[in-house]
């Protein structure tokens, strides 16, 4: 009995120092936020902090991740301290010290994209490596972007001829076509132009400023295609599928499905000589309100969160970006034909 006892004193002396590390993590929030009281700021702070802390495996990066945390939010003093992934997140740090600086009020997200960016990341990623995949697997991943977004950093086409080439692909890659021709009209053929980039590789505008170049940093998210073939067959709506992704959308939008192999996605965890997928963490989210680290029980994945009714949705994961040129297929949906959670008020 003693040893029982015991045992839950240390538990129960866990879980109070947990608890009064979140206040400080939240406090701290709060200091470099112009409304110190702001819901936004504490959902921000709660969000951060249970994302690791819900976690076993996360438990060992936690001091190092509180440092940096506070570290970075007195950045100000010391900006070259942090080594920058890509010249975007170094504008995006210098930018930030200014913000904190003179203590402005929109600096949470700019805060999380340069997190984003810091080594750190790596750390939380390799204590969540999700699914192994084989060198000879065959799985699939797929990911949707809105269709201009596409064209816009995947393609060459602007102005008139990114609206034409668009409505172009609605016709040319849609569902009902079958999956070879889009594949040689989009690669083979090219009948679109030349492609460009890396799946994800490219970030909306976060913070306070846009960025289109490639970052190794930032790894994209997906979801398994054997999952959206066997619950959507038909591909006749988009809504559904992107509710079930925790992705906002607008109506009257064209959304594209980018089908590419598994095999090619993986990151390389050199300590453990795996090949996986990871489970996404809050700080991959970058600040996306409607992001909920949730994974299932054998942690081989996150769960999106479903943005009408809260419940779980589809199988979501991270990889490392991926050639364009490495494309399966290409999969333009039928137009939406309402929109949710564009203008939530939950949005942080």
């Amino acid at each position: 009995m003693n040893l029982i006892a015991a045992t839950g004193a240390l538990k129960g002396l866990h879980l109070s120092l947990r608890a009064r590390e979140r206040a400080y993590f939240i406090k701290e929030l709060q200091t470099f936020s112009v409304n110190s009281y702001s819901w936004r700021v504490n959902k921000a702070g709660e969000q951060l902090w249970n994302s690791f802390t819900a976690e076993q495996e996360l438990n060992g990066v936690l001091p190092k991740f509180h440092q940096t945390f506070c570290d970075l939010l007195r950045c100000y003093r010391n900006p070259r301290s942090f080594r920058m992934c890509c010249p975007h997140h170094q504008s995006q740090l210098k930018m930030l010290c200014t913000t904190l600086k003179s203590r402005g009020s929109s600096w949470i997200q700019t805060f999380l994209d340069v997190l984003a960016g810091i080594s750190l990341n790596d750390d939380l990623n390799a204590l969540l490596p999700g699914l192994k995949i084989p060198p000879a697997s065959t799985a699939r991943l797929s990911r949707f972007m809105l269709l201009e977004q596409f064209i816009r950093f995947h393609t060459f086409c602007r102005g008139a001829s990114a609206k034409a080439k668009a409505v172009e692909m609605t016709r040319k890659l849609a569902v009902h076509v079958p999956a070879s021709e889009r594949y040689e009209r989009l690669l083979i053929h090219k009948i679109f132009g030349g492609l460009c980039g890396s799946i994800g590789s490219y970030a909306n505008t976060v913070g306070a400023m846009p960025r289109e170049e490639e970052c190794s940093a930032l790894k994209p998210f997906g979801t398994f295609s054997d999952r959206i073939s066997k619950e959507y067959p038909d591909k006749s709506n988009i809504e559904t599928v992107l509710t079930n992704l925790g992705i906002p959308f607008d109506n009257n939008q064209y959304w594209i499905e980018l089908v590419y192999p598994a095999r090619e996605a993986c990151i390389r965890y050199e300590r453990k000589k795996t090949n996986a997928l990871a489970c996404p963490t809050v700080i991959d989210a970058r600040g996306n309100w409607a992001f909920r680290p949730d994974r299932n029980s054998q942690k081989t994945h996150g769960i999106a969160r479903n943005l009408q009714d809260d419940s779980h949705g589809l199988p979501e994961i991270i990889h490392k970006p991926v050639p364009i040129g490495l494309l399966d297929d290409a999969i333009v949906w039928p137009k939406t034909k309402r929109g949710w959670g564009t203008h939530s008020p939950h949005a942080l």
